[in-house]
């Protein structure tokens, strides 16, 4: 019985040790992003690449903490999607350093930067468009805000990192800051009556009309490319006053800029730009 019992102690150890070792976990640090955030992003939300190159060792280290994470048992679905936008912006940059900073100048000159490059997290390999659509899974539109996807027409890069204790305040900052901002996201041509927005508003107009199946998904793009005024109710939420007043009193036509692919880098952009 003595052997027993030491063969079952044993056992239970090794169990214990490989499970803190390689096991899941619901913790995760986001005081370690905001911290190599603050170092290398600006108030424009431009990345210093080359301070970031030299801040990689504590980048990396972060991301191998997203290895293993349990995200179905993170205690709320707002710790859950800061999950998410977090992991998409750290693992961005960190691709944007293997494959853009110093050797392109866009992440669309990177095949399969969005599609086919993989990153071990959640116990998964995952694709940046399969970490963006876990995100976007979540149903709270304003994701689309908080996502950077290392270029110059995103919504900037902030210089911290999300939480759930303030996440529901940080998006809506961010998307208010987006829509804020006439050479991102939104600009109002009174003379032209007209109204510019983003693409972002266009490519997933379904997020912003409350479509959920594929199909409806499909639609409520098919209308934002006839019109884009299906997207303007959400929108409205989220400007001036005098901007949301124009635009019901006078109905102006709805058009979608051009999107700026270049690298969001500190050396194209220069301060107070």
């Amino acid at each position: 019985m003595k052997g027993l019992g030491t063969v079952l102690m044993f056992s239970c150890l090794c169990t214990l040790s490989l499970a803190q070792a390689g096991g899941q976990t619901n913790q995760v640090d986001q005081s370690a992003l905001s911290k190599i955030l603050s170092r290398n992003v600006n108030t424009a939300g431009w990345v210093d690449y080359t301070g970031l190159r030299q801040d990689r060792p504590a980048l990396k280290s972060y991301l191998a903490t997203l290895r293993n994470v349990n995200v179905a048992r993170l205690p709320s679905d707002s710790s859950r999607l800061a999950f998410w936008i977090d992991a998409y912006n750290a693992f961005t940059l960190d691709d944007a350093l293997d494959y853009v900073d110093g050797k392109t100048n866009s992440v669309k000159s990177v095949d399969g930067f969005f599609d086919k490059h993989t990153h071990p997290i959640a116990g998964q390999t995952l694709t940046l468009d399969e970490i963006e659509k876990r995100g976007r899974e979540m149903r709270d539109p304003r994701i689309h805000f908080a996502l950077n996807c290392a270029s110059t027409s995103c919504p900037k890069l902030q210089p911290f990192a999300y939480s759930a204790k303030d996440l529901n305040r940080q998006l809506d900052q961010v998307t208010r800051e987006y829509f804020a901002d006439p050479n991102r996201g939104l600009r109002l041509d009174r003379k032209n009556k007209t109204v510019y927005l983003s693409p972002i508003l266009e490519w997933y107009a379904g997020d912003f009309t409350g479509a959920a199946s594929v199909t409806g998904q499909l639609l409520a793009r098919a209308r934002a490319e006839l019109s884009g005024y299906n997207v303007m109710e959400f929108v409205l939420r989220y400007v001036s006053g005098d901007v949301t007043t124009y635009v019901r009193q006078n109905r102006p036509s709805v058009k979608f800029t051009n999107y700026d692919w270049t690298l969001n880098s500190q050396k194209t952009h220069p301060v107070g730009e």
